[in-house]
């Protein structure tokens, strides 16, 4: 391959590299690996190969990733505080937090040129480009410092540290702004001290970012819980009947129970529409958004313009998945016959 050039039309020739067959990408991105071992962009070519790997195969899963894949000093230190955890010692694993947070503290701090993000897939960083138009330059941490935060922020929490627990998912959210995950948690801490304008915030967040059922279900369990919380029995008893629908869940079952139990209301479930009538007066989004929808449709026509067939093939399971539409699923069909060989 031509080494010439800036990183970025390097990168965009070893995109157009990919065909979406795993069998023959993973070698042909291994390959790559070794052949730029003295470029002078060396380090930045591997951190774009990486990303490849982590964004545009997030399905792969085998032993020929150990060659891409290299733990970062945060996985070492998730894998001790989660052994720490699970023995329960929880201040030995905090000290081990605290001081791998002195170690990073000032290694990825954005300027006016570059922002540091680091983003679950594909379909995440898409959604956050899409959201946040900028001239800064997108550089990816080389650990995953997301994640790092929400373990870190779940033992806090665990503890009933909650407003130690708030400030370190917020320091997550730097990194992973559209993480449902860390934002679910950052609303659990607003729930839990009942400050409810900002946990109904969080949580409409989330569910404008959802892109996983059990997002959406999480974001109305929340709806379910604040209207409970202020007696209003037969719009929480909707919120939970609808997020069943997306999610079976023994919690949203108990709450149900309880409504029933408190209030005698006798909810009719043979009629799913007068739920969701219920919930559509309170002005909450209903299933996944158009945003969401509308970005996973563009990575797919990109994917197939682009002949990476296996990414396309992901996004519109994720979309069919998302939605139970089959005119993904028959897209996904149509693809399985192409192998997408790039010129």
């Amino acid at each position: 391959m031509d080494q010439s050039g800036s990183y970025e039309q390097i990168m965009k020739r070893i995109i157009f590299g990919l065909t979406g067959d795993n069998s023959k990408d993973i070698p042909y991105l291994k390959e790559l690996e070794k052949s730029f071992e003295n470029h002078p962009l060396q380090k930045e070519i591997t951190e774009g190969i990486g990303t490849l790997v982590n964004n545009i195969l997030p399905m792969y899963k085998g032993d020929d990733m150990d060659g891409l894949r290299r733990k970062s000093k945060t996985d070492i230190v998730l894998e001790e505080t989660e052994s720490l955890v699970n023995k329960k010692e929880y201040d030995k694993a905090l000290a081990v937090f605290e001081k791998h947070c002195a170690v990073i503290k000032d290694v990825y701090e954005s300027d006016s040129k570059n922002v540091y993000y680091c983003f679950t897939n594909i379909l995440e960083e898409t959604l956050y480009e899409q959201l946040n138009k900028t001239s800064q330059k997108f550089r990816d941490l080389l650990e995953d410092l997301p994640s790092f935060y929400l373990v870190y922020g779940n033992l806090l929490f665990k503890l009933k540290r909650y407003s130690e627990a708030r400030a370190i998912y917020k320091k997550g959210l730097q990194y992973n702004p559209v993480s449902t995950a860390l934002l679910f948690s950052y609303a659990e801490t607003l729930k839990v001290t009942s400050e409810f304008d900002e946990f109904l915030k969080i949580t409409a967040d989330a569910l404008s970012l959802a892109y996983m059922k059990q997002d959406i279900a999480r974001a109305y369990r929340n709806y379910g819980y604040y209207n409970s919380e202020i007696e209003r029995f037969d719009t929480a008893m909707s919120f939970y009947f609808v997020s069943l629908l997306f999610e079976k869940s023994e919690d949203a079952k108990r709450e149900m129970n309880y409504i029933i139990q408190k209030t005698g209301i006798k909810p009719d479930f043979s009629n799913p529409g007068k739920f969701i009538i219920t919930m559509k007066k309170e002005k909450v989004q209903c299933g996944a958004s158009t945003f969401v929808i509308g970005v996973l449709e563009t990575l797919v026509k990109y994917s197939v313009e682009s002949n990476m067939y296996g990414l396309a093939r992901e996004m519109l399971m994720v979309l069919y998945n998302l939605t139970d539409e089959k005119k993904y699923l028959d897209l996904v069909n149509d693809l399985h016959s192409k192998k997408g060989e790039s010129a």
